[in-house]
């Protein structure tokens, strides 16, 4: 998108000067005003907006580049691990397995009734706990020891 030129401007101020006196305007720059506004100061505003205008495509074009280059680097290493790897996209019967391997785990888990939760006793369960207390523990020991410290990070 090019920038906002002189002529456009220009040609937005002609407009508001033959809009003239002819609207009440409710405020400019958020101060109420009670009586017409004249031709000078609507110019003078729709110049001034003209401006940020230009100055924000400005900037948003000026990201245009590094956003360009950045993808055109990602495609060029997505090319080449593509064909160093030698990926393909999956043929049907691979996605044939694929569907019929979800299609029977998920049987699975909706045929699953709480009858089998009901077979362990309150032991099991008790065990089952206690050794998720030991894993958890197990990892944050080595989480502290991985860091070197009890708390964060030495940075």
């Amino acid at each position: 998108m090019a920038p906002l030129s002189f002529a456009a401007i220009t040609n937005f101020s002609r407009f508001t000067r033959l809009l003239g006196n002819r609207f009440r305007v409710a405020s400019i720059n958020n101060k109420p005003l009670s009586r017409n506004v004249s031709t000078a100061q609507v110019t003078e505003q729709a110049t001034a907006t003209a401006k940020r205008a230009q100055s924000s495509i400005e900037k948003i074009s000026a990201l245009q580049k590094p956003i360009v280059d950045n993808a055109l680097v990602a495609k060029e290493i997505f090319k080449e691990v593509w064909t160093k790897e030698g990926l393909a996209p999956p043929n049907m019967t691979q996605l044939d397995e694929a569907r019929n391997f979800f299609a029977k785990h998920f049987d699975e888990l909706r045929t699953l009734k709480s009858k089998k939760f009901q077979s362990h006793s309150s032991r099991d369960y008790a065990a089952f706990a206690i050794r998720s207390v030991e894993v958890a523990g197990f990892f944050f020991i080595g989480e502290i020891i991985g860091r070197g410290s009890l708390v964060g990070y030495n940075v």
